[in-house]
């Protein structure tokens, strides 16, 4: 698995923060395939103004799905965006090893002649 974390509009990422998220979505690393991508943005909107303006939005590539997984979490710190994200990428995770697993909805019905 591949995991990128970028700072988006002059934000730079602290070192704790970055060892908090590889913390968390590394951890998903032995259940998904070593072609799957996490890419991690994050942004203070308003900078030193503070308020509810942390964004971490995250974004999450799969073999086999068209459309990547897109987690965006607003809250007053960035720890908690993490958080929350990481809960709701869980939650595709599951969802997304069910459908390998199932496969298709129904078996084939093959008719005798």
């Amino acid at each position: 698995m591949k995991l990128i974390i970028k700072g988006r509009k002059k934000f730079k990422v602290p070192q704790d923060l970055r060892s908090y998220i590889e913390d968390k979505i590394l951890k998903y690393e032995k259940i998904l395939p070593k072609e799957a991508t996490v890419d991690v943005m994050m942004a203070d909107v308003r900078g030193p103004q503070g308020g509810v303006d942390k964004v971490v939005h995250l974004t999450a590539v799969f073999p086999g799905e068209k459309n990547p997984f897109q987690i965006e979490q607003v809250t007053d710190d960035f720890f908690g965006s993490v958080d929350l994200a990481q809960e709701r990428l869980e939650k595709h995770i599951l969802k997304y090893k069910e459908k390998i697993k199932q496969g298709s909805r129904y078996p084939k019905k093959y008719w005798v002649a």
